[in-house]
């Protein structure tokens, strides 16, 4: 049961910060080469990824390159999303793993082990 819920919950998880790497990338590549921003899809991108920048404005400023502009704010944002997904992974992993138990051996007794006798005859 819980490797199902750890399974789904890795799944949502994958699926959200693929969605949101997208998203960045899409920016950093549009920004780079200087894509028209008045198209549809391209206002769309810098609308979301501009909504999913927001807490890491201002942290450092974009610099103009010979082709358009290098985003260093949504460099910085895709990294920082990628290290807190990996987290979110690790934490889901570690909540939902099930506890190894180490079968007991009857051969220990109080921290000794007791010799095991086999006669051949």
């Amino acid at each position: 049961m819980r490797t199902e819920i750890r399974n789904t919950l890795l799944n949502i998880t994958n699926t959200v910060l693929l969605i949101i790497v997208f998203f960045l990338v899409a920016r950093i590549l549009f920004r780079l080469f200087s894509a028209n921003p008045l198209t549809p899809f391209v206002s769309w991108t810098y609308t979301i990824s501009g909504f999913l920048m927001k807490p890491f404005i201002g942290i450092f400023r974009p610099q103009s390159t010979s082709t358009g502009i290098l985003d260093i704010p949504a460099i910085f944002s895709t990294l920082a999303y990628l290290v807190l997904g990996l987290i979110v992974m690790y934490l889901i992993h570690v909540l939902t793993t099930e506890p190894q138990v180490e079968p007991e051996d009857d051969r220990l007794y109080h921290g000794h082990r007791r010799e095991i006798h086999t006669h051949t005859h």
